[in-house]
């Protein structure tokens, strides 16, 4: 099984290997102990839980050149599934209902009471970085899609190895069957191409929206993003700056990406802002303003080398879109 490792999340390439699912689950199979307790953990910030549960982690699978982005997964032999929305007994349906070959490990916030649970999924054989969620979305909702965390579709992201709080609660379940079929799964879709057809979680849909009531409108931004938003909509500034990159769906609404083999995955919500669903599309995941929108697509490389904590206004990709508009 092919599968990428690094040492933190901060390292810049990750090293493809060959590893057999035996050796996978032992290595699953046994967590490192933390020097916090469950209640200390829990008090902390987001920074200070990351760099406590931050021992190492995996991709899934193999990436070109050993980066880790949207583009660069050369395939993923694996499903790996964050179940951070878990009930008490949820492995045991799972054991009950589902044949598939898989295993389960706690994650750091894992308590008995609130079940968090990493599900890895063995594949019979190996898919894209554009089947990848497809497949695992539509696993999902056979299990129950609620309970998983609505980011655990990205082909690129990172699982860490396992880790437990001083007295928490270590969990580990391993099931005997047959290797998941990712093509029976891929069969279930009318069209599997169509990502308006993939399943989503009832928290998804309203995600996206309420992320943009929280955002300020970018027509009413102070400076150049304001200035450019006010003079391009998502579709005008489409048109003008990446239509090498986006082209309309046959969807209302929607564009496709244009290097993928899916369609339909970029929603434009009120000519303001853009989320795309496409896989290997460097911005997927983002609800992007058009200023945001055209420089990720044009100048993101420029911020490979700079520090997390840079201010937006400083990063160079910012200067140099602010150059072209």
């Amino acid at each position: 099984m092919k599968i990428a490792v690094g040492n933190s999340r901060m390292d810049k390439k990750w090293k493809n290997r060959d590893i057999s699912w035996e050796d996978l689950c032992a290595r699953v199979g046994s967590t490192i102990r933390t020097t916090e307790t469950v209640e200390e953990y829990r008090k902390l910030k987001k920074g200070a839980q990351d760099n406590i549960k931050d021992v190492g982690g995996f991709v899934g699978g193999q990436l070109r050149e050993g980066r880790r982005k949207n583009g660069m997964v050369l395939c993923r032999s694996m499903l790996t599934l964050d179940m951070d929305y878990g009930k008490p007994g949820v492995w045991d349906e799972i054991d009950l209902l589902h044949d598939f070959q898989c295993c389960v490990y706690s994650t750091h916030k894992h308590t008995p009471e609130h079940p968090r649970l990493r599900m890895i999924i063995p594949l019979a054989r190996d898919i894209t970085e554009e089947e990848y969620p497809a497949v695992a979305r539509m696993v999902a909702k056979e299990i129950g899609i609620d309970l998983f965390d609505d980011t655990t579709y990205e082909a690129c992201r990172l699982m860490y190895w396992p880790s437990t709080s001083a007295n928490g609660e270590f969990f580990y379940k391993t099931k005997e069957g047959p290797l998941l079929d990712p093509d029976a799964y891929l069969a279930k879709y009318a069209d599997w191409h169509d990502a308006s057809t993939w399943p989503v979680s009832s928290r998804q849909s309203e995600a996206v929206r309420r992320s943009i009531t929280q955002q300020a409108d970018p027509l009413e931004k102070p400076g150049i993003v304001g200035t450019f938003c006010r003079a391009y909509t998502i579709e005008e500034a489409i048109e003008t700056f990446l239509s090498d990159v986006y082209e309309p769906s046959s969807m209302n609404g929607r564009y496709d990406y244009i290097p993928a083999d899916s369609a339909a995955g970029v929603v434009v919500y009120d000519g303001k802002f853009a989320y795309s669903h496409h896989a290997t599309d460097p911005v997927c995941g983002k609800l992007l303003n058009a200023f945001d929108l055209v420089r990720l697509h044009k100048f993101r490389e420029l911020d490979e080398n700079v520090g997390l904590d840079t201010p937006p206004g400083k990063l160079p990709s910012f200067k140099a879109m602010s150059d072209l508009a």
